[in-house]
């Protein structure tokens, strides 16, 4: 996890006009290198790229001068690109990488769920977390061991957290939406999702899983327009390979995660079409989509989460008055974050709350 030391070398190597997630990801690149024992000819980072309306794009670009300016020109920047659903034609990164990171996405996602449904409900406080950290701990070491023995693992999860002491009481439920960083980020959000449970919420936080997904769904549909059909057939295979891993990975929780089946990539854009066209890609048609999902589905109210100056951000933004609208006008609430703390966040998000309660008492989706 990023800290307060990762803001501020970061933006030593910023020019202000960036957003959030540059300046903190550039600082915990830079905070690596100045441990001890970093060995720059042993070592390696890992930044992804895409292309579209986000600067996200010229994160590896910018980092990658940055790590020549201080000497170490030599330790690679792996840079998979989502264009072609990250599989990195001629690179270092191989399939079972890609496997491997996706399998540890898929059980990142139910942890994060499990947590988030259990937490604001425990009765012992503190013991949801406690579970979570030994269980994200363990799953690490299966991934780094071989990544085929979390089919096994996921259901040791479900019995950890099948353990927990839950109070049997309904709570709104609030939709979370936005940034991936930002929203998966609990420094750079400030602990948003904390917050919301301490004024009596309960999160749903949209899948970091939904954008691997979507980007395969993208590489299809391009190679398809472009007539690039052995590209075609291995976005179709990968396609399959993900979604049986994503099945094989929730069977155990079917009867224990409430809203265990995420809404599917054409479900998502299906819903985002009156709103955008599917030909402007990125994080704001998922966005859209989520937010209209949680909506239909009888959540309490939608967070957006943004960077500040965030394009797709601003872009769902000055959408939410017309989806809001459009759904009985379902309690909204966009937030930007700068890494200054703002004074009036939690007035914001304690009128939200109020109306998230006054709105819906208690989601559709409660597991009793």
């Amino acid at each position: 996890m990023s800290t307060q030391e990762s803001l501020d070398i970061g933006r030593k190597y910023a020019s202000g006009k960036e957003c959030i997630p540059y300046a903190l990801t550039t600082g915990d690149i830079i905070k690596k290198t100045l441990e001890p024992g970093f060995d720059k000819d042993k070592s390696a980072f890992f930044m992804p790229t895409t292309n579209g309306p986000c600067r996200f794009g010229q994160y590896q670009s910018v980092q990658r001068m940055v790590l020549d300016s201080l000497g170490m020109q030599n330790t690679p920047l792996l840079s998979p690109d989502s264009n072609d659903g990250y599989s990195d034609k001629g690179g270092p990164i191989g399939s079972k990488f890609r496997r491997d990171a996706w399998r540890g996405v898929l059980v990142v996602d139910i942890l994060q769920k499990l947590l988030h449904q259990a937490r604001p409900y425990e009765a012992n406080k503190g013991e949801a977390d406690r579970v979570y950290e030994a269980c994200l701990d363990e799953a690490g070491k299966v991934v780094s061991h071989n990544s085929s023995g979390l089919f096994q693992y996921v259901w040791e999860i479900k019995k950890r957290f099948s353990a927990l002491e839950i109070e049997k009481i309904k709570k709104p439920i609030i939709g979370v939406v936005g940034e991936i960083y930002l929203r998966n980020h609990s420094f750079s959000n400030q602990g948003i999702i904390r917050c919301i449970e301490s004024l009596g919420g309960e999160v749903r936080l949209a899948p970091i899983g939904e954008w691997f997904l979507y980007c395969t769904t993208m590489y299809m549909n391009n190679s398809r327009m472009d007539k690039k059909y052995l590209d075609l057939f291995k976005g179709y295979m990968q396609d399959r390979i993900q979604r049986r891993d994503e099945s094989r990975l929730y069977e155990p929780f079917h009867n224990t995660l409430a809203c265990c089946e995420d809404a599917t990539t054409a479900e998502i854009l299906g819903n985002a079409a009156p709103y955008m066209k599917d030909t402007f890609e990125g994080e704001a048609i998922l966005s859209v989509g989520k937010a209209v999902d949680f909506a239909k589905s009888g959540q309490s109210g939608v967070v957006n989460i943004l960077p500040f100056s965030c394009m797709p951000g601003t872009i769902v933004t000055a959408l939410s008055k017309k989806i809001r609208g459009d759904y009985n006008n379902i309690p909204w609430l966009n937030l930007d974050y700068d890494g200054v703390e703002e004074t009036n966040t939690q007035t914001r998000l304690e009128a939200f709350m109020f109306q998230a309660k006054q709105y819906r008492p208690h989601g559709a989706c409660f597991t009793e």
